[in-house]
């Protein structure tokens, strides 16, 4: 049996530091004049405002100040699923779930995510692309069970996660965790937390 076990202390450490109501906003501190923060103020601004593509602008501005900085890839993968950046988006997901898998089980809402109306086009589009011959089939798979967990939409969570058990989960952005980590852990992993 090649099953993944994931360790039940890590994932209970994981759940005890998941906030209990969703998270509203990235929001940086003012005061002096700082670059990262304003890019990430004009981004999420952007964001709520349904302008995905100048706010995954700001947030990829906001990561070349802090590299590596996991609530600006948050926001710029929220804005690429928005502006339909599919494979960019899920391959950033999973920079998100190897690095930071203590925010896995965090949900975000008040514009800091498309919209329910945005995201069910979305998941439209992204089961169009749930079939082993399309080049982005896992990416799509993964994307469709983050939606469904963001929006608490269970259809498009079980069918995210049944296809990614199908196709497996996409590579990661980073070229530097590629092919060292297993990517069904993370499907594991996901798969206890978003459900449970």
């Amino acid at each position: 049996d090649n099953r993944v076990v994931l360790d039940p202390e890590t994932l209970e450490l994981i759940r005890r530091s998941t906030p209990e109501e969703p998270v509203d906003t990235f929001a940086i501190g003012v005061g002096a004049r700082n670059v990262f923060a304003e890019h990430m103020n004009v981004g999420e601004r952007l964001l709520r405002e349904k302008r995905y593509f100048a706010a995954e602008e700001r947030f990829t501005r906001a990561i070349a100040i802090r590299p590596g900085d996991p609530t600006a890839a948050l926001a710029r993968m929220h804005a690429q699923i928005g502006a339909g950046m599919y494979r960019s988006a899920a391959s950033n997901l999973m920079d998100l779930l190897i690095r930071h898998p203590e925010g896995a089980a965090v949900r975000y809402t008040g514009g800091l995510i498309p919209d329910q109306a945005r995201c069910r086009v979305v998941a439209e589009t992204l089961r169009t692309r749930l079939d082993r011959n399309d080049p982005i089939a896992s990416e799509a798979a993964l994307l469709l069970a983050y939606l469904g967990f963001q929006h608490e939409q269970a259809d498009w969570l079980e069918e995210g996660l049944q296809s990614l058990d199908e196709f497996g989960a996409p590579e990661p952005a980073s070229a530097v965790i590629q092919g060292k980590i297993p990517r069904d852990g993370v499907v594991a992993l996901i798969r206890e937390l978003w459900t449970n």
